[in-house]
């Protein structure tokens, strides 16, 4: 009786070997094309770093200047699949700072070989007011849409001059001083902003002595 027992427990754990395998799947190898199309589309957004001073105007008149510093961080081996492929991963993120207003604005251009990271864009505002007030929206560039609920974002032609821009709209703003919409312009970067009021403030860069003569 012991050896049909041993056979029979035998059969069972070949038999659970086998499905374990055939129920096992790999993951899918890296699509580096469109990895390299969604870093290429994300390069299109890096603006003019050179530019780092800028003249802020309201609707009224009133200036401001307003100071950009940025950093790029690059890795080089985020992601390895089992087929022996690897992609790294990007970030360059800008520090816009108001001399006057208690705003600044930050924008992190991000791309991965992490799918659970991806190519985006990330435009944050926060104030001080007796306390800190910040809003985020993130712009995914594989599928063009917010991933924000309380954010709508769209990709327009700003107008001649700029072109392509993001449109990013905060929703269910309260307070009347709160920025509601703010445009990202592709090569330029932040060049208009305006708050729940109405008040609009444009960005522009400010040339240097040796440019004006």
């Amino acid at each position: 009786m012991k050896k049909p027992i041993i056979l029979t427990i035998r059969v069972l754990a070949l038999f659970g070997f086998v499905f374990a395998l055939s129920t096992c799947k790999n993951e899918p190898c890296l699509d580096l094309a469109k990895l390299e199309s969604l870093r290429q589309e994300m390069v299109r957004w890096y603006p003019d770093t050179t530019q780092t001073r800028f003249i802020i105007v309201d609707r009224h008149g009133i200036s401001q200047s307003m100071t950009l510093s940025y950093y790029y961080f690059q890795t080089e081996n985020t992601v390895e699949d089992d087929c022996g492929n690897k992609y790294g991963s990007y970030d360059l993120s800008l520090n816009y700072r108001t001399s006057v207003s208690p705003l600044n604005f930050t924008v992190n251009i991000r791309g991965s070989g992490n799918s659970a990271d991806g190519f985006y864009i990330s435009v944050n505002y926060y104030k001080y007011l007796g306390n800190w007030v910040s809003r985020t929206a993130d712009y995914d560039l594989e599928t063009n849409q917010s991933r924000n609920s309380d954010v709508e974002i769209n990709r327009i032609m700003y107008d001649n001059l700029f072109g392509d821009a993001l449109e990013v709209i905060f929703k269910n703003s309260v307070y009347p001083t709160d920025i509601e919409k703010i445009y990202f312009a592709q090569h330029f970067g932040l060049i208009s902003f305006s708050d729940k009021q109405g008040n609009i403030f444009m960005c522009s860069p400010i040339q240097s002595q040796q440019e004006n003569e």
